[in-house]
């Protein structure tokens, strides 16, 4: 009998939907975590777009910084549409804070969806990284926050989207980095 309701359970979900698509390289985890922090602040009910832009600003601007020949439009830009309040430090902090923070209202161990707009990113992002090189069928494919930045300067109808293009970001090196292998270790797991 209890068998028999598992079971069902098990045939009622769709397992490859809770199966991870990507590795998240370790810049990347830096961000989502940052991420999913000013979500969490703003009480949020999904991941938005200026959540994902400010997380990826706050966690990785020292890489992403050098696709602009003026990064000090990129920071205006996210500061503005972000609605970042402090520099930069001051979100890692509290970030690190929140790790290992076990009071009760701490981001850490709750989860948020991300957005359609997000969702879309992510998808896309993923879509540059699996054609990447390194990535062979049957491997899961390393996603950077260079993807991310790509696949959001690739999705026209955002207005987010459309600000970030306007800031002159260089497209064409940045579509380089993405199509090479960024550095990376090759790490594969198999499915």
């Amino acid at each position: 009998m209890l068998f028999d309701r598992i079971a069902r359970r098990g045939k009622e979900l769709d397992q490859s939907e809770h199966l991870p698509k990507f590795l998240p390289s370790r810049s990347l985890m830096s961000c989502e975590l940052i991420t999913f922090m000013l979500a969490h602040e703003e009480h949020a009910e999904v991941i938005e777009l200026s959540h994902l832009l400010g997380g990826m600003y706050i966690g990785s601007f020292e890489k992403l910084s050098k696709y602009w020949k003026d990064a000090d439009q990129f920071e205006e830009l996210v500061v503005s549409e972000c609605r970042l309040e402090e520099a930069r430090v001051f979100y890692w902090i509290r970030a690190y804070e929140g790790l290992w923070s076990r009071r009760r209202g701490s981001f850490v161990g709750q989860f948020k969806k991300r957005s359609p707009q997000v969702s879309r990113v992510y998808e896309n992002a993923l879509k540059l990284a699996t054609s990447r090189g390194e990535h062979q069928p049957g491997s899961l494919p390393v996603l950077t926050p260079e993807d991310l930045l790509m696949a959001l300067t690739r999705c026209t109808d955002i207005e987010l989207a459309r600000k970030l293009t306007q800031t002159n970001i260089d497209t064409v090196r940045l579509e380089e980095a993405v199509s090479m292998r960024l550095g990376l270790k090759t790490r594969r797991i198999t499915r």
